[in-house]
C-alpha cells in the first residue's frame, strides 16, 4: 500500500491506482449541488447553495470565473454545451432554484464567459441538464416536468421544443 504519490494500492488480489491532490477548489461558502467537467476535462463548472457558478481551469487551478446568481437562488445543474468541436468549452448552461436557466458562451479564449440567454424553464427547482451534441438539444427536468429546448447554432439562445409533465418529479435525465 502506498500513500499518495501516483503509485499504485494493492487491495487484497486487485490493484488500483492511487490520487494526488493537486488543487483545492474553494470560494463556495454553502454545499456543492453539481460538478461538471467538459469534454476534455479541463474546465470544471461548480454551483452551490450560495447562489454562485464557478469557472475553473482544473489543470492550472485557477478560478476563471465567477457568477453570481443570488437573486435566483442556488444553483442546482449544470452541463457543458459543446456547439464547437474545436472548442468545447465556449458554451454552458445553468438552472437556478426559482427554475430560470441560464446560458453563457465565450467569445475568445482570453475573454470571459457572458450571458446570452435566460428563460424561466420551470416553476421551481432545476433538478438536472443534459446536453445533446449532435442536435444542440438541452434536456432540463424540475417540478414534476421534463423540457427539452433547441439551443441555437451559436449556442446563445433557447427555444422550447416539448414539455412533459408527470406524476412524479425527475432527478436524472443524463444520458
Amino acid at each position: 500500500m502506498s500513500g499518495l504519490d501516483g503509485a499504485e494500492v494493492a487491495f487484497g488480489i486487485a490493484t488500483y491506482p492511487s490520487f494526488e491532490c493537486r488543487h483545492t477548489l474553494l470560494k463556495h461558502k454553502k454545499p456543492l449541488n453539481t460538478l461538471k467537467l467538459n469534454k476534455d476535462s479541463t474546465m470544471l463548472l461548480s454551483g452551490a447553495d450560495d447562489g454562485l457558478l464557478l469557472v475553473r481551469n482544473i489543470l492550472l487551478g485557477n478560478l476563471e470565473q465567477t457568477i453570481s446568481v443570488t437573486f435566483n437562488g442556488p444553483v442546482s445543474a449544470t452541463v457543458w454545451t459543446p456547439i464547437s468541436p474545436n472548442r468545447p468549452s465556449t458554451t454552458f448552461a445553468f438552472g437556478c432554484a426559482d427554475g430560470t436557466m441560464f446560458a453563457y458562451h465565450q467569445t475568445h479564449e482570453d475573454e470571459p464567459y457572458r450571458m446570452t440567454c435566460l428563460v424561466p424553464a420551470h416553476d421551481g427547482r432545476i433538478e438536472t441538464l443534459a446536453f445533446d451534441t449532435h442536435h444542440h438539444r438541452i434536456a432540463s427536468a424540475g417540478s414534476g416536468c421534463a423540457k427539452v429546448w433547441q439551443l441555437d447554432m451559436e449556442g446563445q439562445n433557447f427555444f422550447p421544443l416539448l414539455s412533459h409533465y408527470a406524476n412524479h418529479v425527475a432527478k436524472d435525465i443524463s444520458n
